[in-house]
């Protein structure tokens, strides 16, 4: 298969590699999967299989240990199903259907119970990714998860009345749209950590969330430009940039490629200033030390995600994905 070139970004975090224990979180997930009977076509199982979920998590949280990292590829299994449902299956066309899906799921989140398939799945993993978590971090995993999920009835909406987001108006859109906001969440997870609140809400920790959430999200929409475009999906920071500033997709790709170079920059200046405000709430050792791990652990997952779009097939081949929903390739949601 024939590779793309992509603009080159500034990337100054060292590369580290996957979690070795990727081989036994792929294996849990697939059993995860089967138990709840999602991804049942092969065409469905094939494209998961190319999207290599357990690897990008492998990436994303490389100190994790294995049964940690087996949880966090369950559940997002269960997000990536969701996520092409919504974006290339007939979920996402019908703002109606969309909208019931996303309240089941929501339901779920705060407790209740699931109405559908795929929600029943939602409620077994969740109930052991909240086992013995505090109330502040649920709560905060909860509202990213929820903006996460409205995001794609807005979406819906968008193409059922045919309308295209201007850029600035994608862009804030975007941060909770890729996810990464509740993935950086379960760093805490990933490093054995459960911020007091007033640890997770400091200032220079909430700007590193917010421009870990966008270098990442910015990275991904240049990586998917030739599968999005093949199924006109618009919601792409390089398509909307060609659409909207009449630019050719090379300067389109380097304009964002320029958007991201700055948030990396922000994130790296607010990574620095993470000590002095330490310093300044008088946070004590236990604290100060989780606040610094799940701050290196949110940089690892960044660098992590640069890794994953170079090397997954998903990214890498031009000629990967169908635009014809019939062959299954996409998980009914139901």
């Amino acid at each position: 298969m024939p590779r793309r070139t992509l603009p080159r970004i500034w990337m100054p975090l060292p590369e580290v590699g996957p979690n070795p224990a990727v081989a036994q979180a792929d294996a849990a997930m697939w059993r995860w999967l089967d138990a709840h009977s999602l991804c049942r076509t092969d065409a469905a199982r094939h494209n998961v299989q190319h999207t290599d979920n357990a690897l990008c998590i492998g990436l994303y949280y490389p100190q994790a240990p294995a049964p940690v990292l087996a949880l966090i590829t369950e559940f997002t299994g269960w997000t990536l199903l969701v996520d092409e449902g919504f974006d290339a299956g007939a979920a996402g066309r019908d703002p109606t259907r969309c909208a019931a899906l996303v309240e089941d799921f929501i339901t779920v989140l705060n407790g209740g119970p699931p109405h559908s398939r795929t929600a029943y799945a939602l409620a077994e993993v969740w109930g052991r990714i909240a086992a013995g978590r505090s109330a502040d971090w649920c709560t905060v995993f909860r509202t990213d998860m929820t903006r996460w999920l409205w995001g794609f009835y807005a979406e819906s909406v968008d193409r059922g009345s045919g309308r295209i987001p201007d850029l600035n108006t994608y862009l804030d859109h975007r941060r909770a749209m890729f996810g990464v906001p509740y993935y950086l969440h379960l760093c805490e997870l990933a490093v054995g950590a459960d911020l007091p609140d007033p640890m997770r809400r400091l200032p220079a920790l909430t700007v590193l969330r917010n421009a870990a959430a966008d270098t990442t999200a910015l990275w991904n929409d240049i990586c998917s430009v030739p599968r999005e475009a093949r199924l006109g999906y618009t919601h792409n920071a390089v398509l909307l940039a060609q659409r909207e500033q009449h630019r050719s997709e090379t300067a389109a790709l380097q304009y964002v490629a320029d958007l991201l170079d700055a948030r990396t920059r922000r994130m790296m200046q607010a990574r620095e200033q993470i000590p002095a405000q330490l310093d300044a709430v008088a946070a004590p050792r236990p604290d100060r030390e989780a606040a610094l791990r799940c701050a290196d652990a949110y940089l690892a997952a960044v660098r992590g995600n640069f890794d994953y779009h170079r090397r997954a097939v998903r990214y890498t081949e031009l000629a990967h994905t169908s635009t014809d929903n019939r062959t299954g390739f996409i998980e009914d949601l139901t």
